[in-house]
């Protein structure tokens, strides 16, 4: 079966243009006791800058580079349709340098954040960050879920999704495990010890506060992007969604890039959710006490033997 394709040109951006910002704005805002105790002209100086650019420079850039050499038609969301021919030098030279450089900024403006008491804001900025990356990948997903390579693409062929995942075409999906066990652990270990620290000397609520602040700027977004692509489709119509190539396959119509946006949000913030359960302060001493069971049964008082006496031979016999 052939894929039928539009003869408009298609306007791709890198999901690791958001995914490096949301890198480095998620480790400053985790890191918010490092950067509020160190001098506001040397927030560079502190712990979670110098483990950001290490990540993104010996983790993050690296594996992008490799998914791009190795998978040059899925990595580009297939806009590169001639393989490692049709690869300018300039291009592998950019996306290692913004892999890194993007992520510097989003740490930037997330420790300018913290310095003004604004902690809470430092955390929207990687929700909405991370937001653009589902966004991309959820409305992409026929080519992120595409299990052919750049020259079944440029051909017109079609697979199922569900071999992307499994069968022989699922090399993209087992590379990106390998990756992630490293990548995850790297981002994720670091980020709940410095939200423990951060929220040791603190209360129960100050924490809950804050993931109550990151969960509604998580929905606000999504209902931000479900409105915009349902008036673009009402306004473009068939067209519009013939330019963005998800009529091909999807089986509830134009809906189906709003249910892969999601599901691609739904799974990201569930992984991101980690270093805040982990991090969760226990409570107060007094409402544990408050809490526990009572084991052992209070005294009675001591009962007299001596029955029907008057109280004062009781008393007497006491």
């Amino acid at each position: 079966q052939t894929l039928q394709t539009s003869n408009s040109p298609v306007t791709m951006i890198e999901v690791d243009v958001f995914w490096s910002f949301a890198f480095g704005a998620g480790f400053a805002a985790c890191g918010a006791l490092y950067l509020a105790a160190a001098d506001r002209r040397r927030w560079y100086e502190t712990l979670p800058f110098a483990y950001t650019v290490t990540f993104l420079g010996a983790v993050f850039s690296p594996s992008g580079m490799y998914l791009l050499w190795r998978y040059p038609g899925w990595e580009s969301m297939f806009v590169l349709v001639d393989g490692l021919d049709g690869i300018d030098p300039l291009l592998p030279t950019v996306f290692a340098s913004t892999n890194v450089a993007l992520g510097v900024l989003g740490f930037y403006l997330a420790a300018r954040l913290v310095r003004r008491k604004r902690r809470v804001a430092a955390h929207q900025l990687w929700v909405a960050a991370y937001t653009a990356f589902a966004a991309i990948l959820g409305f992409g997903y026929n080519r992120f879920l595409y299990a052919g390579t750049w020259r079944d693409w440029r051909d017109g062929r079609r697979f199922a999704m569900a071999e992307w995942f499994v069968g022989e075409r699922n090399h993209v999906f087992c590379t990106l495990l390998c990756m992630g066990v490293v990548i995850l652990p790297a981002h994720l270990v670091p980020a709940t010890l410095w939200l423990r620290e951060q929220y040791a000397a603190a209360d129960r609520a100050a924490h809950d506060a804050t993931v109550s602040a990151v969960a509604r700027t998580a929905l606000c977004l999504w209902a931000a992007v479900a409105v915009g692509w349902t008036a673009a489709v009402a306004l473009m119509g068939t067209d519009f969604q013939r330019t963005m190539r998800h009529n091909d396959t999807a089986a509830i119509g134009w809906l189906a890039p709003l249910a892969g946006f999601t599901c691609a949000q739904a799974f990201v913030f569930a992984i991101l959710s980690v270093p805040f359960a982990l991090s969760r302060p226990p409570p107060p001493p007094a409402t544990r006490a408050a809490r526990a069971p009572t084991t052992a049964a209070s005294p009675s008082p001591p009962r007299s033997r001596v029955r029907g006496a008057s109280p004062a031979r009781r008393r007497k016999a006491r």
